[in-house]
């Protein structure tokens, strides 16, 4: 236990001083941003890379001190870091220049393309109280390409509020982590473990009043890493040992954000990359609650996400029960006080960055 606390320590160090030192060259190269906070401060965009020279140094050095793990791995590995300096690439230029939300889908597909050549595959299923496995055959080529894209997008998209992405996948990150160590899949609590560092080091700066921004380099990069966790835990050939349900429950949010969202613009008739400012986070700024509030929300939920996704992998009844009854109160004290089942914000959307 006291390696994975090390590698949380490192990552989180690395990652809380090395995001001033991004902020100030983004400074310097006017790369900042307005329309997207909650404070009259000057907020620079490019806070992601931060985080991922964080992980990507962390998960190096764990890789050349304590490479076994991965031995049998190697080329999902190799495969994971050329998809890094793709999505980074892609998210900084987007976060300089900006890019058409159509160009980032397609480069995504490619890099999803590329990552099941390298190995990632949604080849297994299985399901709390079940012994069986699902095995999806043929179609799990379109669903690895659906969930990649899919996931890498979702936290991109929750990424409308100061420290909402970045405290969510921390969230995710530390549940997942607990999963792990519970379950003997030592990479991933390796992974989880960097992960959380990384995204708590600058988290701290991204609490409102947040003075940086993850960016696009950032949400892309943090959805590309769980998704492709997803699959490397969940295949039986990788020693996997963690169930691919428990990711879909962990990401409850986003994923859920990110549904209602296609569902929404689906509705209204208009390009599902059409940014609006109707997510959730918007909903319960509009019903009055403030950002703070706002945050303590969707923590909560997907901290409750987090314990039901454990309660679900040592299969304790009681725990599952009593989780599940606390979500449906939740849930249903949610769309009524939101009045989302009258209202379901399909009118009076103002095109704004989501």
């Amino acid at each position: 236990m006291i390696e994975y606390l090390l590698l949380f320590l490192m990552a989180l160090t690395v990652s809380y001083f090395l995001t001033p030192l991004v902020r100030k060259y983004s400074l310097k190269m006017d790369l900042v941003d307005y329309h997207k906070s909650q404070n009259k401060c000057i907020i620079t965009r490019l806070g992601g890379l931060a985080i991922i020279i964080s992980f990507v140094t962390t998960l190096g050095l764990t890789f050349i001190l304590y490479h076994q793990p991965f031995v049998g791995i190697l080329s999902q590995v190799s495969g994971l870091f050329l998809g890094i300096i793709i999505i980074m690439s892609m998210g900084i230029y987007d976060d300089i220049k900006k890019l058409s939300a159509k160009f980032k889908f397609g480069i995504q597909l490619v890099v999803a393309l590329l990552m099941i050549g390298f190995g990632f595959r949604l080849e297994a299923i299985s399901l709390p109280f079940y012994s069986g496995t699902i095995h999806p055959g043929w179609v799990s080529l379109p669903l690895t390409l659906f969930w990649i894209v899919g996931i890498t997008n979702t936290i991109n998209l929750i990424d409308g509020l100061d420290g909402l992405a970045a405290g969510i996948v921390f969230i995710a990150s530390i549940s997942l982590f607990g999963v792990a160590v519970i379950g003997g899949d030592v990479v991933l609590a390796l992974f989880t473990a960097i992960l959380a560092g990384s995204t708590l080091g600058f988290l701290r700066h991204n609490l409102p009043p947040a003075k940086i921004f993850m960016g696009d380099t950032g949400s892309n990069f943090l959805g590309y890493i769980l998704a492709l966790l997803a699959l490397l835990s969940s295949q039986p050939g990788s020693g996997g040992k963690t169930p691919f349900i428990i990711f879909v429950v962990v990401l409850g949010v986003p994923i859920l954000d990110t549904s209602l969202a296609i569902i929404r613009r689906t509705a209204r008739g208009v390009n599902i990359f059409q940014a609006d400012k109707d997510h959730l986070h918007h909903k319960l700024i509009h019903r009055g609650l403030s950002h703070l509030r706002v945050l303590m929300v969707l923590y909560g939920l997907s901290a409750l996400l987090g314990f039901i996704a454990l309660a679900l992998f040592i299969e304790h009844h009681i725990l599952i029960t009593i989780s599940l009854i606390l979500l449906g109160a939740v849930i249903i004290s949610g769309l009524v006080s939101l009045k989302i089942i009258s209202d379901f914000g399909w009118r009076n959307s103002s095109p704004l960055r989501s």
